[in-house]
């Protein structure tokens, strides 16, 4: 679809569905995740909220220098200090905020994400997970849960373009 000459992927917002605790990765953002031959790929799932990851595989490429720090910060936290240390604050939650994930290669070609237990009780009490949406944004991959890809797309239009 071309919007006043910008062209926009229709296909960037997909949903599938868990298969337990499982989903297929759509074949056309296989490329923007960057898997290739391997069988099994070791990954992290970036937590924005408890239900919003962005996924990376643990080898961080040149300029992505937010990853490096978000490792320092999480190899930090979980060092041993004193009692009180990360108490007066929610910096402490990013050791789990980062949580590991397989990718792995079906005997047809495609790949599929399996999200730890942890995930699937992080999503919405209001909702049981049955689906993700899956996004690209900024070139990574993204799973949204339902209830709050909602809830980022109820502010108006005109908060975002400015």
């Amino acid at each position: 679809m071309v919007i006043d000459g910008i062209t926009i992927r229709g296909s960037d917002l997909v949903p599938v569905w868990f298969e337990g605790y499982r989903i297929h990765f759509p074949s056309h953002l296989t490329d923007i995740a960057g898997f290739t031959g391997k069988d099994q790929n070791k990954c992290l799932l970036w937590a924005f909220g408890p239900s919003r990851y962005r996924l990376f595989s643990k080898q961080p490429t040149d300029g992505q220098t937010d990853i490096l720090k978000i490792a320092e910060a999480f190899r930090r936290a979980g060092e041993p200090a004193d009692f009180l240390a990360y108490s007066n604050d929610d910096q402490a939650a990013i050791r789990a905020r980062l949580i590991e994930c397989i990718v792995s290669r079906q005997g047809d070609g495609g790949w599929r994400v399996n999200f730890p237990e942890a995930v699937m009780l992080l999503a919405s009490e209001r909702e049981e997970p049955k689906f993700v949406f899956v996004v690209s944004v900024a070139g990574y991959i993204e799973f949204w849960f339902p209830d709050r890809l909602r809830k980022a797309m109820s502010a108006p239009p005109s908060n975002i373009l400015l």
